[in-house]
């Protein structure tokens, strides 16, 4: 049977390895946000063509 000590070890481990899988999958996702922001300031600095002739 298990006794206090041990229970609070495993627990402790659990975190532990859940807490560093979960920082290596935050370095391995891509940051949509920095996505957003390119694919805006792309479309912002795309080249304006004048429709009107008195240009």
């Amino acid at each position: 049977m298990l006794n206090h000590f041990e229970v609070f070890q495993l627990m402790k481990l659990r975190q532990e390895q859940t807490e560093q899988t979960a920082s290596i999958a935050w370095e391995n996702y891509p940051d949509t946000n920095k996505m957003k922001v390119t694919t805006a300031g792309k479309q912002q600095y795309a080249p304006i063509i004048c429709c009107c002739q008195c240009a």
